[in-house]
């Protein structure tokens, strides 16, 4: 399955994620995701792949309609280990005497001690 790379703000061309989705040829629905834009609104959009995107871009040409907004998804995915100690405050693990070794829980962990 393709990463999600895009983002088509949902407008004039298409207003939907039925619409986006009919464009692009997609098999599964797309989720609507609220985020503001550079001037304080609110705009609905979709994420879409790459493929999707170009999908899109040539079922607007041959409609002879504008393509819809594109705006690029660059969001990091993120994965922590269980036995990692990020995120923490004051331990900097770049620092080799507090690099853990594997295998072995960094203490104090974060529920052993009232906050």
């Amino acid at each position: 399955m393709e990463t999600p790379q895009w983002l088509v703000v949902l407008g004039e061309t298409l207003d939907t994620p039925q619409a986006v989705r009919a464009a692009a040829s997609l098999a599964r629905s797309l989720a609507v995701l609220l985020r503001v834009d550079d001037e304080g609104r609110e705009v609905r959009c979709c994420k879409i792949s790459t493929s999707s995107k170009t999908a899109i871009e040539k079922w607007c040409a041959a409609q002879g309609i504008a393509r819809p907004e594109f705006a690029p998804y660059d969001v990091a995915e993120k994965e922590f280990e269980a036995y990692t100690v990020y995120p923490t405050l004051g331990v900097d693990t770049t620092i080799p005497q507090f690099r853990g070794t594997v295998g072995v829980m960094p203490s104090p962990m974060e529920d052993e001690y009232p906050v």
